[in-house]
């Protein structure tokens, strides 16, 4: 403009000042009239406003122009490509940076969405409110936001027998149990330990533990004694006390796992009454056989032998004797074992103590000058004994 002023201002004749006035006039119409012929666009952008006349034909050409980038990210209300027209309001929106680290997982995003909510819905982002998030969802997004996510899971809890799923994310036993107001107390057992870090699908075990001092009396049983009644037949017995309980009084730490009983101490003990033992008689009186103490008969060989005893009911023998004489049908037959080398078979006898007898019966130990005498019950048997007898050979 100035070149173009500057050989006008060089006129100097009045005719020249004219010239000069003329093209002033013009030169400012053209102007007015291109101003007049611009769009007025509005163009907003992260909440400033501004108006603009231009002459350019697209809106990619007039943010060239205004020297304004729009990234792919960015929201612009219009294409590029679009036609300029008068009152036209373009709307650009950048995108902001943020990031989100979901349980030490880090991913950058970036978005035109104006808060923490739209954000998530933006990305398809779904968190439950068991979660714990460092912002609210309301809260407005600004350039390199970091939003902390921990995400929340289940947890399984077995307090005293009764099971429950709990929501944390994360921590200790002890915090886990008292953000869902568990309080154990000292004694209670739980597993794991109270400092344990718990991680998902983890399982809590609190065992109440209960310990109580409780007294009781207490029968105490009475003893039986046995003694023996040289007077009382042998086999009978005879009450000669009643026996009678006592009691005691018994006192026990006594621990309860969830209500049940696990462990019993004793802790003190004191007699109230003493026990009376029952006292029974035990006969060891025997009848002695009925033998015939005879002086022994004249005539026939006499010999000092050994004598034993036996009977009939002895376990596994037959009763019957080496001479076939049955024993069984005749207990109370007087036969006599021998060794038929010292007195023959069929012999009758007579032995001191005992009588006269049928030499009827042998027998493996019976060999010499020993002899076994036949007696109805064992009882007799035993108590024979062991005897040196005379024994006199009749026939």
């Amino acid at each position: 403009m100035k070149n173009f002023i500057k050989p006008i201002m060089a006129l100097k004749t009045k005719s020249g000042y004219s010239i000069f006035s003329i093209l002033i006039v013009a030169v400012f119409s053209i102007w007015g009239i291109t101003d007049a012929l611009k769009a007025e666009i509005t163009y907003a952008a992260d909440g400033k406003t501004e108006v603009i006349k231009s002459s350019n034909e697209t809106v990619g050409e007039l943010l060239t122009d205004l020297d304004i980038e729009i990234t792919k990210e960015d929201h612009l209300s219009h294409s590029f490509d679009e036609t300029i027209e008068d009152g036209m309001k373009i709307e650009h929106i950048t995108a902001k940076e943020v990031t989100l680290i979901i349980d030490g997982e880090k991913t950058t995003y970036q978005t035109t969405a104006d808060n923490i909510e739209s954000f998530f819905e933006e990305e398809n982002l779904e968190f439950i409110d068991e979660d714990d998030l460092s912002h609210l969802p309301s809260s407005k997004i600004e350039e390199g936001l970091v939003i902390n996510v921990t995400k929340a899971f289940q947890v399984s809890i077995d307090y005293a027998g009764e099971e429950q799923k709990v929501w944390t994310t994360g921590g200790t036993v002890e915090e886990i149990l008292a953000e869902n107001k568990l309080e154990p107390k000292k004694a209670d057992k739980l597993v794991p330990s109270s400092q344990t870090k718990i991680t998902d699908e983890a399982e809590i075990k609190v065992t109440e533990v209960e310990t109580k001092n409780i007294t009781e009396e207490e029968t105490i049983d009475y003893k039986t004694e046995k003694k023996k009644d040289s007077e009382l037949k042998k086999g009978k017995e005879k009450l000669i006390q009643e026996g009678q309980t006592g009691s005691v009084e018994k006192t026990y730490k006594i621990v309860y796992e969830n209500g049940k009983e696990v462990k019993r101490t004793e802790t003190d003990k004191k007699v109230l009454e003493k026990p009376k033992s029952e006292i029974i008689a035990i006969g060891t009186k025997v009848n002695q056989p009925t033998t015939k103490s005879t002086k022994a008969p004249s005539g026939g060989q006499t010999k000092t032998m050994e004598a034993t005893a036996y009977t009939a009911e002895c376990y596994g023998c037959s009763g019957v004797t080496a001479t076939g004489i049955d024993l069984n049908k005749n207990r109370h037959k007087k036969v006599i074992a021998v060794d038929p080398n010292v007195i023959p078979l069929g012999s009758r006898v007579w032995v001191s103590g005992y009588g006269e007898a049928i030499a009827g019966d042998t027998g493996g130990d019976i060999k010499g000058n020993r002899i076994d005498l036949h007696f109805p019950n064992k009882s007799a048997a035993f108590d024979y004994g062991r005897r040196s007898v005379t024994v006199k050979v009749l026939n």
